[in-house]
């Protein structure tokens, strides 16, 4: 893979730091640096779909294009002959495929 892709695990625990308040206040501040990470493809693979629709509303609104998916399987045949995403965010523990098993496939 290119020197720029990363590959990432944030469990879901973690990615509910993200979401925001009903008043619009941010739990956690924008990425300082947009110019950096702005058109970056981000794959994030989440079974909750709570969770999967506030993480991706955060990180589009920072400046990543983001592809969501409800389980690996169908973030791997999405991916499949396609265009490596820059980033991968994966909950771990999900029926089927876990995350873990899904970053070692790509």
């Amino acid at each position: 893979p290119p020197a720029t892709s990363m590959r990432a695990v944030l469990h879901a625990a973690a990615a509910a730091l993200l979401l925001a308040t009903p008043t619009k206040r941010r739990l956690c501040p924008p990425f300082a640096r947009t110019d950096t990470v702005h058109g970056s493809r981000l794959v994030f693979v989440e079974d909750n779909e709570g969770l999967r629709i506030a993480v991706s509303k955060y990180m589009t609104e920072n400046g990543f294009q983001c592809d969501t998916y409800s389980d690996a399987q169908q973030a791997l045949r999405a991916m499949v002959g396609g265009a490596r995403p820059d980033l991968v965010i994966t909950d771990v523990l999900m029926q089927g495929m876990d995350g873990l098993a899904l970053l070692r496939r790509i």
